[in-house]
């Protein structure tokens, strides 16, 4: 059986037990960084050492997987204090599914940045409140009788000797121990004395309880026997009703503390109006109520929280239609009524999937047949969504598929028709990624001028306001193999794509060339489609990261945005949880002066309306300028009246609309605060000096010279504005009108002059070490450490320092053989100081790696990366991976020699085991390691120089099969 300790979960984060556990610790990386690695790691260990005293078997349950396995039965949550929303609604789903719970000291007391929470996320299920932190007499554990019985301890006291922990109050839970200050039974806290309780959900600690696993056997079996007893729980009844009861009164007084923070935000009707329903469920709340009533409550409760969130009348509310949805609306009277319903939900941007698979939605194009589920149609669906739209005001974007041509793996009518225009990737294939689309070439022209004529087909024929492309990069790294493509590269720049070594200039100038031919098409575009018409707006969709989307999709929307070839970016902000959501945005936020950046939103995964809500509310605290959600298919799944009246209940214009229109939406808004500012109490003198300054600057017909004075008008507030409260808010909503322009003003005054640069992730390494050629011999060894059957295999050359390439000291090498089987691999590895190595032993699959040892790379398949990584340390441990997953173990063996200063490991791998065919004149991608450890230091090294991490599967060298 494989186990290896809680210190490599920090790593590798692996199930410990090739059995089916039904205790799972829950690994938090949010409060790894919370704690700081060394302080999580004492926590954990003091959990590992309870957990192997009492034989219990374990998985570690890594959070961000978003996934508990199937059997787990308890969760022991180590003192988790920070966690995320994803994180915390992985544990609820598990305890409402019938899990069971061991928490303790912190367990889910703050939020993901660390702030503290009102209460434990776990007290609606333990029934525990926080109250406070405290210290001073907090020494000994009175057992109660219930907790002698199910910790299997028969004394009256324990002793725990930190003498701190956090107070908590309890009901409806049975304690198990209460604190006191000696062994004569006097509470350390007379009004909260409980130590630990159980109730049907689990068992909670007041103090961290596996820090001190190490003072007695005593603390252990309180552990262990609190699992084995869950473990013994029967399912029983829960009562759902008093949870939910307990979490609409938490929402209630945050209301009610709203109310009595910001109640100025709101008119008196709406004060008036919450204030009565805050009595009405007050009244009600403690008697006995249906789970639907609850429910009701609770929606009520929520929508009217977010009427203390800004409701801009100056804000893009967009919402992608794809194709299937629009197909399902049925009919042109179908699709106006569910066109009319997003306005009244309050979105002002529609986003129609017009091109795509290379068909559309469109009667009227050429270049892309209309999809036959629309043929059916008396109306062409472009037209009725923008004749409904107009209507109600509201903008049409045309989302447009771009290089990806077909889905599903089926052969498009264009790609029928012009094979020559289909790109490939590295190993010949059209269709990628899990969708198995299909991609146009980026370099071939003809394919080009196809697709550009196709989009500028739209603006001839429609009076659209915005083009949105999507799909507009490649599909990965490894795309950009076809015929053509080899040729117009290879006659441009003199070099073979496939020639290509990682770290190499060529790799540069292999992915700068490719990502200007995506940069290339979108400002001809832009160019192009302004010419048209010169009111169009240009949007793209874009990947998140712009490190991610340069590196692996050669879309450099930076040159995109510094350039103005865009009016509106749109990154594909699709995270389940507003914590990584959070990482996208704050990268972001570095270009939002530069073009309107819209969060684009998933709502494909997300767990309920509230995931939404929230991921709306951080986008616009980032971005003010608006979102855009994906998609219309889904919008059933989540209770729009959320946006209809709370988030989006003022009606509003695009952040990108004409200077005309904002000018209209700032007078509505800057009217709007100054009545909050005379609730607040502003004077009558300066109410009336400011909306006279603003009657002045909303006659300015120039927006540079508007922009230009509204700075100024800041600058005025501070100045001639005494209320402290209504300077603070009138300067926040200038500050808010000159960030909606100023994508407009960078467009008028950038110079549109930049130039990229290689990606500063991209290394290049100077006379890089070509990759090494070998052919071995066929032949065979006995693998006894004798090494008889060796002295006539020639060997391979010295191996290289791993991150320089130098020639690496002291002498090192490997002779390599194979039969129809298996691979032969002897390492000479000279050691003048064999008295002085590190050995790092164990059992199979301990870490031996960190001591002394020699290391085989073998690579299956270069397209879906798997390879396989087998390790024998200087006493013949062996540890054996498939990539990073060490539960994998393979057929190999290994003898370990020592002789004059030199030792010598001699090992046989199994390569049909593997799927691997060993057959004269083929390749096989290979590394042989060594690591040696000197003054608690690693020296690394290898036949082939990896420049970095062995993991490195692109800088393998070659072994061909010989004689």
């Amino acid at each position: 059986m494989k186990r290896i300790s809680i210190l490599l979960l920090l790593f590798l984060f692996i199930i410990l037990s090739f059995g089916v556990p039904q205790v799972g610790v829950l690994y938090s990386k949010t409060s790894e960084e919370y704690y700081t690695l060394s302080s999580y790691k004492t926590i954990l260990e003091g959990l590992e050492n309870a957990l192997e005293w009492g034989n219990i078997e374990y998985t570690i349950i890594d959070t961000s997987e978003n996934k508990i396995p199937e059997g787990i039965k308890v969760l022991i949550d180590p003192s988790n204090a920070a966690l995320k929303d994803s994180e915390i609604a992985l544990v609820e789903n598990f305890l409402l599914n019938g899990g069971k719970i061991i928490a303790a000291y912190e367990s889910s007391l703050r939020f993901s940045d660390g702030k503290l929470r009102s209460n434990y996320v776990y007290g609606d299920y333990l029934n525990i409140q926080f109250k406070s932190w405290q210290s001073g007499g907090y020494n000994y554990l009175q057992l109660t009788k219930e907790g002698k019985k199910i910790f299997g301890i028969d004394k009256d006291y324990i002793r725990l000797p930190r003498g701190f922990t956090f107070v908590f109050e309890t009901s409806n839970s049975t304690p198990l121990a209460l604190w006191t200050k000696d062994e004569k039974g006097n509470l350390t806290n007379e009004n909260y004395p409980v130590a630990a309780v159980v109730n049907d959900f689990g068992i909670f600690f007041g103090e961290n309880i596996y820090l001190h696993t190490d003072i007695s056997d005593e603390v252990k079996a309180i552990i262990v026997n609190s699992i084995k007893y869950l473990l013994n729980m029967p399912a029983g009844d829960i009562d759902f009703s008093e949870i939910e009861k307990r979490k609409l009164k938490s929402e209630i007084a945050a209301l009610e503390n709203l109310m009595n923070k910001e109640s100025f935000k709101l008119t008196n009707e709406e004060s008036e109006e919450i204030k009565a329903f805050i009595n009405q469920v007050n009244k009600k709340i403690d008697d006995k109520i249906s789970s639907s009533e609850i429910n009701k409550l609770m929606k009520e409760v929520r929508i009217y929280q977010l009427k203390f969130i800004d409701s801009p009348v100056i804000q893009t509310r967009g919402i992608w239609l794809d194709h299937g949805a629009i197909e399902k609306t049925g009919s042109p009277e179908g699709l106006r009524k569910t066109i009319k319903k997003l306005h009244e939900i309050g979105f002002n941007v529609l986003i129609p999937e017009v091109i795509y698979k290379g068909i559309s939605i469109s009667s009227k194009l050429s270049h892309f047949p209309q999809d036959e589920i629309f043929r059916n149609w008396d109306q062409d669906p472009l037209d009725v969504i923008i004749s409904e739209s107009r209507k109600y005001g509201m903008e049409v974007h045309a989302w447009v598929w771009v290089f990806a041509i077909s889905s599903g793996g089926q052969f498009s009518q264009i790609m029928k028709k012009h094979p020559e225009w289909i790109e490939k990737d590295k190993f010949g294939n059209i269709f990628q990624e899990g969708y198995k689309i299909a991609w146009l070439s980026h370099s071939n022209p003809e394919a080009r001028k196809y697709i550009m004529n196709g989009i500028l087909e739209i603006v001839e024929k429609y009076d659209i306001d915005g083009i949105n492309l999507d799909y507009i990069r490649y599909a990965s790294n490894n795309m950009g193999y076809d015929e053509y493509t080899l040729k117009r590269f290879k006659e441009e720049t003199g070099v073979d794509p496939y020639s290509i070594e990682k770290y190499s200039k060529k790799e540069v100038l292999w992915h700068m060339w490719r990502e200007n031919l995506v940069s290339s098409f979108v400002k001809e575009f832009s160019q192009k489609a302004k010419e048209l018409d010169k009111n169009i707006l240009i949007s793209a969709d874009v990947y998140p990261s712009l490190s991610g989307g340069r590196l692996d999709k050669k879309q450099n929307w930076e040159e995109w945005i510094r350039n103005c070839y865009l009016d509106m970016v749109i990154p594909m902000n699709y995270r389940s949880g507003v914590d990584d959501l959070k990482i996208l945005l704050d990268m972001q936020q570095k270009f939002k002066n530069m073009v309107y950046i819209l969060s684009g939103l998933q709502m494909i995964s997300l767990n309920n309306t509230n995931d939404l809500v929230k991921q709306i509310v951080t986008s616009m605290n980032y971005l003010n300028y608006g979102v855009v959600l994906f998609s219309l298919a889904y919008i059933d799944k989540y209770d729009m009246d959320y946006l209809k009246y709370g988030l989006f209940r003022n009606e509003a214009i695009p952040a990108h609309a004409k200077y005309e229109e904002l000018i209209k939406g700032f007078d509505k808004e800057i009217k709007n605060r100054l009545e909050i500012c005379k609730k607040m109490g502003i004077s009558e003198k300066d109410y009336k000096k400011v909306l006279s300054k603003w009657d002045e600057l909303k006659k300015i017909n120039n927006i540079k010279e508007f922009f230009d004075e509204t700075l100024n008008f800041m600058f005025f507030i501070s100045d001639e504005v005494s209320h402290p409260k209504s300077s603070i808010l009138l300067t926040d909503t200038i500050s808010w009108m000159v960030n909606i322009l100023r994508p407009k003003i960078y467009k008028l005054t950038a110079k549109k002059d930049f130039v990229p640069e290689k990606p500063s992730e991209m290394i290049i390494v100077e006379n890089i070490k070509p990759l090494p050629k070998a052919v071995i011999p066929k032949s065979k060894a006995n693998i006894d450490g004798k090494m008889e059957e060796w002295k006539n295999i020639p060997k391979l050359s010295n191996f290289l320092k791993y991150d320089n390439g130098d020639l690496f000291e002291p002498e090192t090498y490997v002779k390599v053989m194979y039969d129809d089987s298996n691979l032969y691999v002897l390492f000479v590895c000279n050691e003048p100081e064999l008295n002085d190595v590190k050995v790092f032993s164990g059992p199979r699959d301990t870490r031996t790696y960190l001591g002394d040892s020699v290391e085989v790379f073998i690579l299956k398949d270069e397209e879906n990366k798997e390879y396989y990584h087998f390790v024998i340390g200087i006493d013949g441990t062996i540890y054996d991976e498939k990539g990073y997953d060490s539960r994998w173990n393979g057929d190999v063996e290994a003898k370990v020699a020592e002789s004059n200063n030199v030792w010598y490991v001699e090992a046989r791998i199994n390569l049909r085991e593997l799927g691997i065919v060993p057959e004269r004149d083929t390749t096989l991608r290979v590394n042989f390691n060594r690591n040696r450890w000197k003054a608690n230091k690693p020296q690394y090294s290898g036949w082939s120089v990896t420049y970095g991490s062995y993991h490195t599967i692109e800088r393998f060298g070659i072994i061909i099969f010989g004689e």
